[in-house]
């Protein structure tokens, strides 16, 4: 058993390692670009949405809910609504483990709109399940949210998706 968990652990660190670099680069990249362009404004905020999504993986801290914050902002700015969705949903879990349910089912349903008004059904009905299991978990309403999973799963089988369709059956559980 300790030699399991030392294998997994040195595993995580490798592929923590591994990511760093992969983001280190992403960010040599972009640094690279034209000064003052938008491609170049994006690459970098997708470099801090990586970074983001790395330290979520690892801990997240009131440290990174301030820099998710900056780097929805900076979405909004740029306009990258993907990149605004990513990161309403890196915040959601932190949310939750704090007790800021409202704040949690805004931004979740803020993502969920966002989703449905770039025309991608696949990514709505995904922010909605990954909503939906936080409102369970964290605040015990399975009965409340029975309509909305019923709702998803209807979605889920008319857009022929079995990957999809399992998740939101899994979400159940």
């Amino acid at each position: 058993e300790h030699y399991e968990r030392a294998v997994e652990h040195a595993m995580a660190l490798r592929l923590n390692a591994s990511a760093s670099q992969l983001i280190a680069a992403a960010a040599g990249t972009a640094a690279r670009m034209a000064e003052n362009t938008p491609a170049r404004e994006r690459a970098l905020l997708h470099v801090r949405l990586m970074r983001l999504k790395l330290a979520q993986a690892q801990n997240w801290s009131s440290e990174q809910a301030g820099e998710a914050e900056a780097i929805a902002a900076e979405a909004q700015r740029l306009n990258d609504t993907r990149a605004l969705i990513d990161v309403r949903r890196r915040q959601l879990r932190y949310l939750g483990i704090q007790g800021r349910f409202d704040v949690m089912n805004a931004l979740g349903d803020e993502a969920v709109q966002l989703s449905r008004a770039l025309g991608d059904p696949e990514l709505a009905i995904g922010v909605a399940v990954d909503l939906m299991r936080l409102r369970i978990e964290y605040q015990i309403n399975f009965d409340r949210e029975l309509p909305a999973l019923q709702q998803l799963l209807a979605e889920a089988e008319a857009l022929d998706n079995p990957a999809l369709l399992a998740d939101v059956l899994l979400s159940q559980t």
